[in-house]
């Protein structure tokens, strides 16, 4: 979004980790990450005057990968945006929360997605950080109009990871009793398994025709499987502020979430969406079950979604608040 929005700088995309679809294995993704390491020090190399916009999740993988990356760009001006991660919400390992103090010594400008993560680094690791909620492409929600499903059964979905941190495990249990107890509905999931689970099959056992995997979407593809929402369901158990729940409740759809990390600043229980309980079946449960005999509150809750997030989350702002970090660095 932000290479897009920004006219008033020139980015070189540098893109670390899996890609959906990736089934390299082990060995194949550290092959990998030694053939990027030296891309990404030939980069550094050729564009030393630049300034560095960092990415990264604050869990286990992600610091031990990051910091072999960062320690290679000690000499850049850097911006170190932090987006979620368990050890935003979990205990953390004292080798890793050694790692993570030596990044922000030597990378003090640090963002994050919202107030709870300002808080919690300042209180672990005492520095002070910028607060700046993600923000999307607006454009094509903005032309959509979500007429809600009086009569119909409902649409759920999910888009995202398929992992066991994201809830499916909960998901797979609440749904399955939903359907044994005779309620209609359609579960769409759109993203990549990951390697060890299993939850693409067990939701096709359980849901039988009630379920549909979409694949990995984007572009058109996204935008019309996020029209196709009713509720947009997220038990995870740990978040920062996730674009698809921002994207999902642009659309119309009402987020059934959990209340970690950033998302009760966005989400407000019963104003504009459902906080659930983590790791709580009877929490998802009980909230798509009322929402799916009481229409009116459906109706209700997405136009609230919708209206809250296109007067909070403005491009324009979000771009001179990055640019004007950029000028201080």
């Amino acid at each position: 979004f932000i290479i897009d929005t920004n006219q008033s700088a020139t980015y070189t995309h540098f893109e670390l980790g899996r890609h959906d679809g990736d089934t390299s294995g082990v060995f194949g993704r550290v092959i990998a990450l030694r053939k990027q390491l030296k891309e990404w020090k030939n980069l550094l190399a050729e564009k030393e005057d630049s300034i560095i916009h960092y990415n990264m999740p604050l869990d286990a993988k992600a610091v031990i990968r990051d910091s072999i990356f960062l320690s290679a760009a000690r000499q850049h001006k850097v911006l170190l945006h932090i987006h979620g991660g368990k050890f935003m919400t979990g205990e953390i390992p004292s080798v890793f929360r050694m790692i993570i103090n030596t990044l922000f010594k030597w990378f003090p400008t640090v963002v994050v997605l919202g107030n709870s993560e300002e808080e919690r680094l300042h209180k672990m690791f005492g520095i002070s950080s910028v607060v700046l909620p993600n923000c999307v492409d607006l454009s094509s929600a903005s032309s959509c109009e979500k007429q809600c499903n009086q009569t119909s059964p409902l649409t759920i979905g999910y888009i995202g990871r398929i992992t066991s941190d994201k809830g499916f495990g909960e998901m797979v249990e609440s749904l399955a009793k939903m359907r044994n107890d005779g309620v209609d509905f359609l579960f769409r999931v759109a993203g990549a398994e990951d390697d060890s689970s299993n939850y693409l099959d067990e939701l096709k056992t359980a849901l039988g025709k009630q379920f549909e995997y979409c694949g990995v979407v984007g572009g058109n593809t996204k935008d019309e499987f996020l029209k196709s929402l009713d509720i947009f369901l997220l038990p995870s158990y740990y978040e920062g502020l996730p674009m698809s729940l921002i994207e999902s409740m642009a659309f119309g759809a009402v987020p059934v979430v959990s209340a970690v990390g950033s998302i009760p600043t966005l989400v407000v229980n019963d104003v504009n969406g459902i906080l659930i309980n983590p790791k709580s079946v009877q929490s998802i449960t009980d909230s798509l079950s009322r929402l799916d005999s009481n229409r009116e509150k459906l109706e209700k809750l997405s136009a609230s979604a919708r209206s809250s997030i296109f007067s909070t989350f403005d491009p324009v702002q979000y771009v001179d608040c990055i640019n004007g970090l950029y000028s201080r660095l």
